[in-house]
């Protein structure tokens, strides 16, 4: 009898969270997937919106010794912005984690 292991997307990784917002930059934290699919997992995505709730941007890929990324251009001080993130392994992309909001703060 033979079997053969097959593998799949990797599971969505959980949404990103906060580390810090200042009024010209903000710093997320980012999850690596619970599952990789049976393949290594070799980047992650993430995605925003751009501050008025319609489409989503591309905004960079990440690695997982990196799993923090901070966005330093394109973000408005008090606007509130709409992140998720996926994951990538040799089969394909993962689902998009769930969206979470996060807004930039004001300066002083």
């Amino acid at each position: 009898m033979l079997f053969a292991l097959v593998a799949s997307e990797p599971s969505a990784p959980r949404s990103p969270y906060l580390i810090r917002s200042t009024s010209n930059q903000i710093t997320l934290g980012l999850f690596e997937s619970d599952f990789n699919g049976g393949s290594k997992v070799t980047s992650y995505e993430l995605w925003r919106d751009n501050g008025i709730n319609t489409e989503f941007i591309y905004v960079d890929s990440y690695y997982a010794d990196s799993l923090t990324y901070t966005i330093t251009s394109g973000v408005v001080p008090g606007e509130i912005y709409t992140f998720k993130a996926r994951s990538l392994n040799s089969v394909g992309f993962s689902n998009f984690s769930t969206q979470v909001q996060f807004a930039i703060a004001m300066p002083p």
